[in-house]
């Protein structure tokens, strides 16, 4: 029997631990939902899910924000039982803190509205009764400017609504981030907080034209890329093409939106010297064809002398003439071997020119690209 009493005395104890642990989450979740609608200047919001965070884990700092949102509120709608709930949450506080933390904060909003209760009561102002509390939903979100709908109404958020007990429908949407939908359970005559975390619609990039793409340093493929999914922010863009100055820029996306980039890629002075070069070279090939040919002119003239002098009986002049015509020979000869070389080169020159024309990216430049609303527009020019 004493076995069954001690199993059933963990059982409960147990049960009770995992009670508090939800407590804990519950208030948690409650001051969350309190701190948005407070920043938001929600006020009597913020007072309703701190005052029932406070329910389920009556900690200082909670006291604290419930005494700020319920004194703010009396300076929004006046009414005198704002600001007696303010100054006996805030003696709570300054008892369970006692130094440091806001007990200074605390004693100084005390000054001020516990003289403005008296007179308040002087006066003849009574606190009206609490009001009974409601079943609400209000809807959270990691993101400014988020709004939510519950039911077919909707509000930014932090979004607080008076719905029935039972499953509802939320949606959460922002500009730039993906649509979340899910439901909740209102529980009756509570405030149940609903926490949405929103996620960021990838942004894009677009490059027209022609050229090797990388971003931050990572190839992704030649252009042109109809659409090209990055994370949103700023990003490095390089195109690179043989023969033509890199593009260099950092660009920032937008969330959602899709950039086009359109650079002209400049000709390098290297590829621009190109033609220039092989013109050169097929000169001298021409050259090298006009030296060839005098060469063999002077040839067959020294062969015509020498036959004339193997005759025999020829003037001396032959002879003469016959020397004269193989130096000529030689010496064209000589001139068509270094035309040739030269010609050589150089060609080789214009082609080396433009196998090896790849130039390093420079720097980016300080003005990034913006891509605002869904499309964005950016045309290189010089560096």
């Amino acid at each position: 029997m004493t076995r069954v009493w001690f199993g059933l005395w963990v059982v409960v104890m147990l049960l009770a631990r995992l009670a508090r642990a939800d407590d804990r989450a519950d208030a948690e979740a409650l001051f969350r939902a309190g701190e948005k609608a407070f920043d938001a200047t929600q006020y009597a919001a913020a007072a309703d899910a701190f005052e029932q965070a406070y329910a389920k884990l009556p900690l200082p700092a909670i006291a604290f924000s419930t005494a700020q949102a319920q004194r703010l509120q009396y300076f929004v709608d006046n009414k005198p039982q704002h600001l007696e709930r303010a100054a006996e949450l805030y003696h709570a506080y300054i008892d369970q803190q006692k130094t440091g933390g806001r007990v200074g904060d605390a004693v100084a909003n005390l000054a001020q509205i516990e003289p403005l209760i008296h007179e308040l009561a002087h006066a003849g102002a009574k606190p009206e009764p609490p009001a009974a509390r409601t079943t609400r939903l209000v809807v959270i979100a990691d993101v400014a400017g988020a709004r939510a709908t519950i039911d077919g109404d909707s509000g930014p958020v932090p979004f607080v609504h008076e719905v029935t007990a039972g499953e509802h429908a939320i949606t959460v949407e922002a500009d730039g981030y993906a649509t979340q939908t899910r439901k909740a359970t209102a529980l009756v005559n509570e405030m149940v907080p609903v926490e949405v975390q929103l996620v960021a619609k990838p942004a894009a990039l677009a490059v027209i034209g022609t050229g090797h793409v990388s971003i931050d340093a990572r190839s992704i493929g030649d252009a042109p890329l109809a659409h090209v999914e990055v994370g949103a922010g700023k990003h490095l863009v390089v195109i690179e093409q043989r023969g033509r100055v890199p593009y260099v820029r950092e660009v920032e996306l937008a969330r959602g939106g899709l950039l086009k980039l359109d650079p002209a890629l400049r000709q390098t002075g290297q590829r621009r010297a190109v033609p220039w070069v092989l013109a050169g070279g097929g000169a001298l090939v021409v050259a090298t064809g006009v030296a060839a040919w005098l060469a063999h002119s002077a040839d067959s003239d020294a062969a015509h002398q020498h036959a004339l002098l193997a005759a025999g009986g020829a003037d001396p002049r032959v002879v003469t003439t016959y020397n004269r015509d193989l130096d000529d020979r030689t010496s064209r000869l000589h001139a068509t071997e270094l035309l040739g070389a030269a010609a050589g080169a150089v060609l080789a020159t214009g082609v080396l020119l433009y196998l090896f024309d790849h130039p390093s990216p420079e720097a980016p430049p300080i003005a990034p690209l913006v891509g605002t609303g869904s499309i964005g527009v950016a045309i290189g020019g010089r560096f």
